[in-house]
Parts: structure tokens; C-alpha cells; sequence
């Protein structure tokens, strides 16, 4: 085992300056005139040096001063880092020497990002266990919502039974349940971390404490006093709720009051209704209109036809704006930007049964599309 020896080219391992000022040579810097560059001086007769000499002279008298630069000595690392043992001699340790000062130079993330759209190829989904498997429901599920910062589940049905599970993964625990004996639950969803709206073909609605375990009886909502309250859209983040009427009344009511804050009016039935994130309200009719509302000065700002639409029954708005419009024939328009007259950018038809519910991902990057008419009717659109 004789070690070879290394012969090292000149300037190699020396670090480059990234910049080099051309008209440094040409200053003249005075190192006797002011008294705290006389310390520079190497003769007690010198007065003036160039820039280069003046540079190099307050590197030395750094290093004179500091003892604590050793760590930046790019050749006495390299020489540490073969005494360790790092260097396995063929050249390898100098190689990594450089990688690693080169690495530790940046003071930036050394993971790469993660993306913000899901790759188009593949969705990994796994079986897990059924999430109302401690007490299924009596009949069909109408309704299914998640807790918005925990995996609390619900569902509600035609049994007139609220069931609230706590998702674990394993056992899935059912938490508690509640049942409303003149109503049965066509629609629930939660409007906050404590409460759920449960509605059905009836004039009035009821509001669940989750943690009190109390049922909250919403009698009536002015202009729907003889109408089903049935049908709604939710924003959590504005804590109101805009019920959709049969002859194109849009009420919009608080979370927390239950008082009607403001009304729309839309072109025949209005069927289905999406907020979005720069407080807009959309409202499609049973025409195949669609109504854009500003929530802040309840005024409508846009109306247009979906393209082909006889009869829209879902609308889903993402954060990023794009705007999707289901039909009772299965085609899903999607359009950029929210709104705007014009061809959708997108029509998707895999689909050819009524859609149901459309929904976005948080970052806007699959729509996820269904109909309750046929088995087996759930597409991921990317």
C-alpha cells in the first residue's frame, strides 16, 4: 500500500473572485494620510500603494487579526479531508472536497420544490377501510362532507340520521349521531370547525352543534317562507350560505345570524351556485345560464350561455378561477379565467348521465366529476 502522490496544477483549489474591478490598478490609495491605514505601511517612508497592493494588504492584516479563517483555506480542507481518510485515492476525495464547498457556498433549500400540478399520468389510489363501517346507514347516502382541519366525516340520508366518524384509518369510531325526526337530509355540509346545515324538501333547515350535541331549528329564510331549502352553496371563509329558489330567488344568508344579508335574481330556476375566492358568487340557471355576482357590491357582473347547456345541475368555481359547468347530459364545460363569453376552453364528455357534484383540488389541478344515475360514474379529470 504506497501512497501515490499527488501533484496539484498551479491555482488548483484556489477559489476564482466572481468579479475583478479593471481600474483598481490605475487607483492610488494614501496609507500614510489617515491614521488608520498607517498600519498598513511596511516602510515608515511609504505613502501611497494601488489598489491591487491595497486590497491584498487588508486580506493580510485580517488574517493577522483573526485566527478563526482556517475553515475558508480551500487547500488545508482538502488536506483535512485526506488525513480523514475521505480521499480514497483516485482522486476521488478532491472531487467531493469541491462538490461539498461548492454545496455549502448557497444558503438556499437542498430539496428540490415540489410541484404545484400533479403530474398527468398516473393518480395512486389505495382501498382503505369503509369510514361509516361502525353503523352504516338504513338506505342511500345523500350526503358525505369532511371537517375542515380534522378527519371528522359525515353522512345523511332519507333515514333522517346525521352520523358523524372519526377517520382514523383502522377503526373508523363512530363519534355521534343525531336525528331529525320531520326532515329527511338531502344535503349536509359543515359551516364551520362546530356546526353543520342539514337541509331537505322542506321550508326550513336545521343547524347541529357538533360539540354540544344540540339540534338548532332554522324556522324560515325570508322570500323562501313556502319554498324548499333544499339547495345551497357554502363559502366558509365569508360564513354565508345562498339558498337557490324555484323561480330564481338567490337569498344570502349569515352563518352566524341566520338573517338574509342580501337577494339575487336569476333567469328562470336557479339550479346550483359556487363562491369563489375573491368573494363571487356563480349561480347557473335551470337554462344553462350562468349569473356572476360581486359579494361586494351585490351587483351581477357577468352573464353568459354554457355552451350546448339545456340544463346546468352543477357548478364548481377552483382558486385559481377556472369554472366548471355539468350538465343533465353529462358534458362538463370547463372554462379558464372564471367566466367570459365564448367556447369553453374544455368539454369533457365521459360522462352521459346528469352530473351530480363537481370539485376542485386545493391547488385547482384535477376536477373530479359525478352522477348519482349510474353505477360507478366518478372521473378525475386532470
Amino acid at each position: 500500500g504506497e501512497k501515490k502522490k499527488k501533484k496539484k496544477k498551479e491555482g488548483e483549489g484556489e477559489r476564482r473572485p466572481a468579479w475583478i474591478d479593471e481600474e483598481e490598478e490605475n487607483l492610488t490609495v494614501s496609507i500614510a494620510g489617515v491614521s488608520r491605514r498607517r498600519k498598513l505601511r511596511k516602510d515608515a517612508e511609504e505613502n501611497d500603494v494601488d489598489g491591487n497592493q491595497f486590497s491584498q494588504r487588508l486580506r493580510e492584516k485580517y488574517k493577522q487579526l483573526s485566527s478563526r479563517t482556517a475553515w475558508a483555506n480551500l487547500s488545508s480542507r482538502t488536506k483535512a479531508g485526506e488525513d480523514d481518510g475521505i480521499d480514497g485515492g483516485d482522486g476521488d476525495g478532491d472531487a467531493g472536497e469541491r462538490a461539498r464547498d461548492a454545496l455549502l457556498r448557497k444558503t438556499g433549500s437542498l430539496l428540490a420544490a415540489r410541484p404545484s400540478k400533479l403530474p398527468p399520468q398516473i393518480v395512486e389510489a389505495t382501498r382503505v377501510k369503509d369510514g361509516n363501517e361502525a353503523e352504516p346507514s338504513s338506505c342511500v347516502l345523500q350526503d358525505v362532507d369532511f371537517h375542515p382541519t380534522s378527519m371528522l366525516m359525515l353522512t345523511a340520508g332519507f333515514d333522517k340520521m346525521l352520523r358523524l366518524f372519526d377517520i382514523d384509518g383502522a377503526h373508523n369510531p363512530k363519534v355521534r349521531s343525531a336525528f331529525f325526526g320531520d326532515m329527511p337530509i338531502r344535503r349536509a355540509k359543515f359551516l364551520n370547525e362546530n356546526s353543520i346545515l342539514a337541509t331537505g324538501r322542506r321550508p326550513f333547515c336545521y343547524k347541529f352543534h357538533v360539540e354540544k350535541g344540540v339540534i338548532e331549528k332554522i324556522a324560515h329564510v325570508s322570500g323562501f317562507e313556502k319554498a324548499s331549502l333544499e339547495n345551497f352553496a357554502l363559502s366558509r371563509d365569508l360564513n354565508c350560505i345562498s339558498f337557490l329558489g324555484r323561480h330564481g330567488n338567490v337569498a344570502l344568508v349569515s352563518t352566524k345570524t341566520h338573517k338574509k344579508i342580501a337577494e339575487f335574481k336569476v333567469d328562470d330556476r336557479a339550479t346550483c351556485g359556487a363562491f369563489t375566492s375573491d368573494k363571487e358568487l356563480f349561480v347557473a340557471s335551470s337554462r344553462g345560464e350562468i349569473s356572476r355576482f360581486d359579494l361586494r357590491t351585490y351587483r351581477c357582473i357577468d352573464r353568459f350561455s354554457d355552451e350546448g347547456n339545456l340544463k346546468a345541475t352543477s357548478i364548481n368555481v377552483s382558486n385559481g378561477g377556472t369554472c366548471a359547468v355539468g350538465s343533465d347530459s353529462g358534458v362538463v364545460n370547463v372554462y379558464e379565467g372564471g367566466a367570459g363569453a365564448g367556447a369553453p376552453k374544455k368539454a369533457i364528455m365521459n360522462l352521459t348521465t346528469k352530473i351530480d357534484r363537481l370539485c376542485f383540488n386545493q391547488a385547482g389541478s384535477i376536477l373530479a366529476m359525478s352522477s348519482s344515475m349510474k353505477r360507478d360514474s366518478l372521473r378525475l379529470v386532470h
